[in-house]
């Protein structure tokens, strides 16, 4: 997220949610018209970006970016598709 990262700590402050999601959504919405909903999964960079954001905020970004998209993507996204692709044997 190198686009959080050097906006915010410049600044010496951490980003709010409504600021993660105005910088992130376009990059958001490229990624899932490209690749769709089946083909992304959540990651974060930290403990990198503690200087600028919170990770719950990130996460409560992230779901209101894709919520949008239907609670379907959303589990996907934030689940399923880390358990397909790393094959996890959740049970």
């Amino acid at each position: 997220m190198p686009v959080l990262g050097h906006t915010f700590y410049k600044e010496n402050r951490t980003a709010t949610v409504d600021e993660i999601i105005q910088l992130l959504t376009p990059l958001i919405q490229h990624a899932i018209r490209v690749f769709g909903t089946d083909r992304i999964m959540f990651a974060s960079n930290y403990p990198m970006d503690k200087p600028n954001a919170r990770l719950t905020d990130l996460i409560q970004a992230y779901i209101k970016m894709i919520e949008p998209y239907g609670s379907e993507a959303l589990q996907a996204i934030f689940r399923q598709n880390a358990i397909h692709f790393y094959q996890l044997d959740i049970n």
